[in-house]
């Protein structure tokens, strides 16, 4: 998807933390980093899912807030503690 795409999808499903990651690290590829901090700002409250909670982890760490990427995939985990996709994330945060 472009990011107009991405953009359009994002504002019809505002909650879906999975768009949200997905629109943001499109605009960190195209070095659009403020407008990924505010996508990622711009956020609703989330749902008690692991895997949304690490969307918006890969969300946070896509923009370089690797703390908040951290506390949200422990949240993850705290929901899921054998949630696998979680669990190989928290590594690659661990490695930044």
């Amino acid at each position: 998807m472009t990011i107009p795409e991405h953009r359009s999808a994002l504002e019809a499903d505002p909650g879906n933390w999975e768009l949200r990651a997905a629109l943001v690290e499109a605009l960190v590829g195209e070095s659009r980093h403020e407008a990924a901090v505010e996508v990622v700002n711009q956020g609703e409250a989330i749902p008690r899912e692991a895997g949304l909670w690490l969307a918006a982890g890969r969300a946070y760490a896509a923009v370089g807030a690797l703390e908040q990427a951290q506390g949200l995939v422990a949240s993850a985990l705290e929901i899921d503690p054998d949630h696998a996709a979680s669990l190989e994330f928290t590594k690659v945060l661990q490695s930044r």
